[in-house]
């Protein structure tokens, strides 16, 4: 058996491509022979340039081997959080028109996109309706457990409490949980009744109540920020990360502890009163570190709906197109920040040659530059909607082969620029710099997978059809 999730908070995830190696990679545990095959695809060089394997490949790969078995099930789960979803539907799809012994379960909300005759393929659709019927017996339980905690409460009261929730959740946990940590959260009796007189009745009143408490328009920002990141992010974000991002201001040239927040690191997560969620991760090397996420899905939902531009929440709506934008935007300035200090890192540290080790000591003064590096093309996308919005890029990218500093001895292996020092992190610090001189853009943005800056780069700047055949290297 293979299992995939589709998560709405990280890119990677609802990726085709990924999801399809996620199911070779739990094929080869079953079948040998699959890593040997991946492994040989991987190290093939055509014209000197090693390649990655296409989903044309491993979807025929994944065939081939799956074919040994006498049966093979597959679950994918929540296609409908993925932008890709119809690739993704297509890429199963293909797959199980090929394999009889394949067993799929895949699942969406109703948008799903999955025709019989459309595909070839055997299927059927079962659709689930959300009868709260079926939960409220659970968010009983868990209200009767909850209110017990609050001893301060009388009976009485704690009934009310439970009676009133129930009548207002109709299925739907998120909403019962959150009234009943706010009705605990009260210091008298007489003020938990008035939290519950003025309980909202679904999760967008929810939503409108919670952010409508904060008074401060210093707070009010901050938490905007916040909120649009994790909901357009390329991937979850560590807290230090967050906490950098939301203090960057238009115009920025620099950050340094002026900038920074004076508070408790965590205060974001206080602030936002349960909208945001607070998990422990350990990385490869042992390091642990909080990684902060939206605490539901609906919360995005609710931010880019029509009905919050009408609440008494409507200063922290925003549109996709516009946050992605903004996103794009903070990346390449914060990169700025510390470009002209990358080669000096270099020569200071030559031991930290490699893109893990060379992030370290940028990480603990620069926390965002690992993200910075690494997804702003993944915004790109996204966040150009027309011709003038391809500038922002552009001066990033292009300045180096504009006018092309002259080398001296003087500033050896210290070119300050921009586009140069973000090479040198995607690439690890490891390519000399008669290759970064001379290695356009496009190879790069082609060379590391970003799909959405080459095709940006073909439709607005008409001299990148020109490089498509010139030479680069890592």
């Amino acid at each position: 058996m293979a299992y995939f999730f589709c998560s709405f908070d990280n890119l990677k995830t609802q990726d085709p491509a990924n999801i399809i190696s996620s199911l070779l990679r739990q094929a080869s545990t079953l079948i040998s022979g699959i890593t040997d095959e991946v492994l040989a695809g991987f190290n093939e060089w055509v014209e000197e340039e090693a390649r990655t394997l296409s989903m044309a490949e491993m979807e025929s790969m994944l065939v081939r081997y799956v074919k040994q078995l006498d049966r093979f099930i597959v679950i994918v789960d929540a296609v409908n959080e993925s932008e890709s979803k119809a690739n993704i539907t297509k890429s199963l799809a293909r797959l199980a028109s090929q394999l009889g012994n394949l067993h799929m379960i895949v699942s969406s909300t109703a948008e799903h996109g999955l025709v019989e005759e459309k595909y070839g393929c055997r299927f059927s659709v079962v659709t689930a309706e959300m009868q709260s019927n079926l939960v409220d017996a659970d968010i009983q339980l868990y209200l009767h457990n909850t209110l017990d905690r609050r001893s301060a409460f009388g009976p009485d009261l704690k009934l009310e409490v439970e009676q009133s929730i129930m009548k207002e959740s109709r299925g739907t946990f998120r909403y019962a949980s959150w009234q009943a940590e706010n009705i605990m959260g009260q210091r008298t009796g007489r003020a938990a009744r008035r939290a519950l007189s003025e309980m909202p009745h679904n999760l967008n009143q929810t939503y409108s109540q919670l952010m409508s408490r904060i008074r401060s328009e210093q707070d009010q920002t901050y938490l905007r920020r916040a909120l649009s990141w994790l909901c357009c992010a390329s991937r979850p974000l560590r807290l230090t990360e967050l906490n950098e991002a939301i203090v960057i201001e238009e115009g920025d040239t620099e950050i340094d502890d002026e900038c920074r927040l004076l508070d408790d690191p965590g205060f974001l997560i206080d602030l936002a009163q349960g909208l945001l969620e607070l998990n422990i991760r350990e990385r490869e090397d042992g390091v642990v570190e909080p990684i902060v996420s939206l605490s539901h899905s609906s919360i995005k939902v609710f931010l880019t709906s029509d009905w919050i531009r009408t609440s008494s929440a409507a200063k922290f709506a925003f549109e996709e197109h516009s946050a992605h934008k903004s996103i794009l935007q903070i990346c390449l300035n914060y990169l700025t920040f510390f470009s002209q200090r990358i080669p000096v890192m270099m020569r200071e540290w030559p031991s930290t040659r490699s893109e893990k080790q060379l992030a370290k000591p940028l990480r603990t003064e620069y926390p965002l530059a690992d993200y910075a590096a690494q997804n702003w093309p993944l915004h790109v996308r996204h966040a150009l909607q027309e011709a003038s919005d391809w500038l922002i890029i552009k001066r990033f990218l292009y300045n180096q082969f504009q006018s092309p500093p002259p080398q001296t001895k003087a500033n050896e292996g210290n070119l300050g620029n921009h586009y140069l020092a973000w090479v040198r992190l995607i690439t690890g610090g490891n390519t000399r710099d008669e290759i970064l001189n001379t290695t356009r853009p496009l190879y790069y943005a082609s060379s590391f997978g970003y799909k959405g800056l080459v095709e940006a780069m073909l439709k607005y700047d008409k001299s990148a059809i020109s490089h498509l055949e010139s030479k680069g290297g890592r």
